[in-house]
């Protein structure tokens, strides 16, 4: 095929597709400003701007009074003790264990929250934190089949 100079684009194309070039008064920057102005959009507060601290949700947690929360971690304990003997035990199975699984698992999301209502300084709150982590790392090597 021979390329002829003469063969304009501009002539082989209908009218309607032709760009039109006027002139523009405003740049892409005014339009957008516009538009954004012209949103009614509420601009947020700097107290909902600011990341949630994680001891604005104990306003949501009733207080535990301490002797409340140690007989709560005992009854954990326990249940973490009878767990220890039971995979000590040759005669019980992971099948037969896994039910226990599932009850340290709820008593630990009830522990949490307990835990989230003492302040950092409490020994009671290490304590349960501690209980928390341990078992929390008993269920992950049970789940992940440490024991079979």
């Amino acid at each position: 095929m021979k390329i002829n100079p003469e063969n304009n684009i501009n002539e082989i194309l209908p009218k309607d597709i032709h760009k039109s070039e006027k002139p523009s008064d405003s740049t892409f920057d005014d339009i957008l400003k516009n538009r954004i102005e012209n949103l009614n959009v509420a601009k947020p507060r700097i107290e909902e701007s600011l990341p949630v601290n994680k001891t604005a949700n104990l306003l949501l947690i009733p207080p535990v009074e301490e002797k409340e929360a140690i007989s709560r971690l005992e009854k954990f304990l326990d249940i973490m003790e009878e767990y220890s003997e039971k995979l000590n035990n040759p005669y019980f199975t992971p099948k037969d264990i896994s039910p226990l699984i599932s009850k340290i698992e709820s008593e630990q999301r009830d522990l949490s929250v307990i835990a989230e209502s003492f302040d950092e300084n409490n020994e009671l709150k290490g304590l349960l934190d501690a209980a928390l982590i341990r078992s929390t790392a008993e269920v992950i090597k049970f789940n992940r089949g440490d024991y079979l």
